[in-house]
């Protein structure tokens, strides 16, 4: 897309969120995201969206050269924005260190590579609705296939892959290389049959001659663009189900998860002290004594008394002194 046309269909985005947080009262969010193709520059929209709790505006970008314009002009309509911080460009330090520091707009970081991968196993996952551990031949290599590779692995499925894709090390980004070992994990030697194959690459077409004699109940492009026409027509013939992966339902959790943490730690978390009792909630270590409770500035309940290790006194294990202050502070609640 050129850059004037960008900025064009950029400000619409940004009018059409205005419209839509005007409708429904919703926060509106903006991810920032580097094109996870290394040899791919071009900008990208993907279209402005209502989720559950959020509107949600997207840009793609593969250098810092249109942050500034950005970020003017998401200002004062974008509440947050949801900053991709892999390292899977030479570009990505500058993006990521331009948006930070460009911006007055508060920022949340998280993985789209991970995101990528967790949602596509969950997704892969769900729509199988198997019982037994799936026989997944896995094709390609990028840093998408080692998140796909760890989360099918974590949820029992037995991976194959074939020779030139099966690695003693893969990467998660361009600055950490794994190993995984697995008994579940094979190189392919004369297995034909699979429940699925998967698509990993990201954006770039596998050579689907090699899964001329392969055979699988359904296939899934998470990569994009990783299976030929041919291939998926084939496909279709038979009467097996290929599938392009749908990342929308990821995005919204991403949302939810980074929104409930930034509460969790801005207005839950905390210590306190009333009437020499020591109070603390939200995910701060409490010292031994210390009651614990569900939120520090509306607090609802009493969880217990910290044992000074991450856990609890047991209720039977109570002081008089530790009892008559737990029944104090429920008092003061309740009178709220």
């Amino acid at each position: 897309m050129e850059v004037n046309v960008f900025k064009e269909q950029y400000l619409e985005r940004l009018q059409v969120a205005k419209q839509m947080m005007a409708e429904t009262n919703k926060a509106s969010v903006l991810f920032v995201v580097q094109i996870p193709d290394k040899e791919n520059n071009d900008l990208l929209l993907p279209i402005t969206r209502e989720s559950l709790s959020n509107i949600i505006c997207f840009v793609e970008i593969g250098d810092a050269s249109l942050v500034d314009f950005i970020i003017e002009q998401a200002e004062g309509i974008i509440d947050k924005i949801v900053l991709d911080v892999d390292h899977k460009r030479t570009t990505s330090r500058e993006i990521i260190e331009t948006v930070s520091n460009q911006t007055r707009i508060p920022v949340m970081e998280y993985s789209d590579l991970k995101m990528w991968g967790d949602s596509s196993v969950d997704f892969v996952l769900q729509n199988e609705k198997s019982h037994l551990p799936l026989r997944v031949l896995l094709l390609g290599h990028s840093y998408l296939t080692t998140h796909i590779l760890q989360g099918f692995l974590l949820r029992d499925a037995d991976i194959y892959m074939l020779p030139e894709d099966y690695m003693n090390e893969y990467a998660l980004d361009d600055n950490i290389q794994v190993t995984i070992r697995s008994k579940r994990l094979h190189k392919v030697e004369t297995e034909k049959e699979f429940d699925i194959i998967i698509g990993s690459n990201i954006k770039r077409e596998y050579d689907c001659t090699r899964l001329n004699s392969v055979t699988a109940k359904s296939v899934y492009d998470i990569g994009l663009q990783n299976f030929s026409r041919e291939y998926i027509n084939s496909q279709m013939a038979k009467g097996i189900e290929v599938y392009r992966f749908d990342n929308r339902a990821a995005v919204s959790s991403v949302v939810l998860n980074l929104m409930e943490t930034d509460e969790l730690i801005k207005h839950v978390m905390g210590r306190a002290e009333i009437a020499d009792m020591h109070i603390v909630s939200g995910g701060l270590m409490g010292r031994k004594g210390d009651i614990v409770i569900d939120h520090i500035t509306n607090p609802h309940c009493v969880l217990g008394i910290a044992d000074g290790k991450g856990s609890f006194i047991h209720e039977c294990d109570y002081t008089d002194e530790e009892c008559r202050n737990v029944k104090r502070l429920r008092s003061v609640i309740v009178k709220g």
